[in-house]
């Protein structure tokens, strides 16, 4: 059984329809739990139309490999911060594991996209 995909926009306007489909595909995916899933029911819940989403991204994949970048760079511009802090080793470590574990639970789609663009 398919699961069900709200269809309810995640968006605001202050958003440009690339962010929206990002933005829409990672609600996606921590919804039904999968990577798997179709570039029309991203575009459905990101409020615009499929043909909108391939102009951007021109397929499923490219959209996907895209959030993956865009929240790797948001983890390693967090690494990059704490790099530059001037705190004993400990710290610093304890400060990257919670921010390792925040940034797991709030991007699990993140761990399953990973997955799917490179394997097991």
């Amino acid at each position: 059984m398919a699961a069900r995909i709200s269809v309810a926009p995640v968006l605001s306007d202050d958003r440009s329809p690339r962010d929206q489909l990002l933005d829409a595909a990672g609600a996606v995916m921590t919804e039904t739990e999968t990577a798997e899933i179709s570039l029309h029911a991203i575009a459905r819940r990101a409020g615009v139309t499929a043909p909108l989403a391939t102009y951007y991204f021109k397929t499923k994949e490219g959209l996907l490999l895209a959030l993956a970048r865009r929240d790797t760079e948001r983890s390693l511009e967090q690494l990059q911060e704490l790099l530059a802090m001037e705190l004993p080793a400990d710290e610093l470590l304890r400060i990257h594991i919670s921010r390792i574990i925040r940034n797991y639970s709030r991007r699990a789609n993140l761990h399953k996209l990973s997955h799917l663009l490179v394997g097991d």
